[in-house]
């Protein structure tokens, strides 16, 4: 499998169980200039439209599949925020689709509540939202230089997790 660099834009990949993400059947409708790729299981419908492309279910040790600019890590019923139990879970965990988006390359958007935001801000591997609402204005304000620096941190961590160090070291996390 080969490894692509992700060029800056806004094309935004969220993997993981799209029956389960509940946030997204409100986000669809908002995306604005916002293109969204989606890869998992999916058997519900969803407001698909020329914005959203679906890739179906990949292997996750086939990270070279994710298209995308960022990598999105949101969960829970609402766009405004993480909201409910799976939404909350954030403040406390760093879910599988952190880490495999760092091994795909990909910077990341994150709850800026979540565990992962103070990481996400210290390693400058992404960026950090308080709402989806907030999702297309944030992405614009990134520059060139500012996104090819992500992309330098995030490669770091690239090459670390890809070769099995685990987050909680490379984090210094307990």
């Amino acid at each position: 499998s080969t490894y692509v660099t992700p060029v800056l834009g806004n094309e935004v990949c969220f993997a993981g169980n799209i029956d389960k993400s509940v946030f997204l059947r409100y986000l669809i409708p908002k995306l604005g200039k916002i293109r969204l790729n989606l890869y998992g299981h999916m058997r519900c419908s969803l407001p698909i439209d020329k914005n959203v492309k679906y890739y179906g279910i990949f292997q996750p040790e086939n990270v070279s599949v994710l298209r995308g600019s960022w990598g999105l890590i949101w969960d829970g019923e609402s766009i405004d925020t993480c909201a409910g139990t799976r939404g909350e879970y954030l403040r406390i965990i760093a879910p599988h689709k952190f880490s495999l988006y760092i091994a795909a390359g990909i910077p990341v958007i994150v709850w800026k509540r979540s565990a992962m935001a103070k990481i996400v801000i210290e390693r400058r591997i992404g960026l950090t939202v308080s709402s989806l609402y907030d999702l297309e204005q944030t992405i614009s304000r990134v520059s060139e230089k500012q996104y090819h620096d992500m992309l330098t941190a995030i490669n770091e961590l690239r090459v670390e997790v890809v070769n099995g160090m685990s987050l909680k070291r490379i984090f210094s996390i307990i």
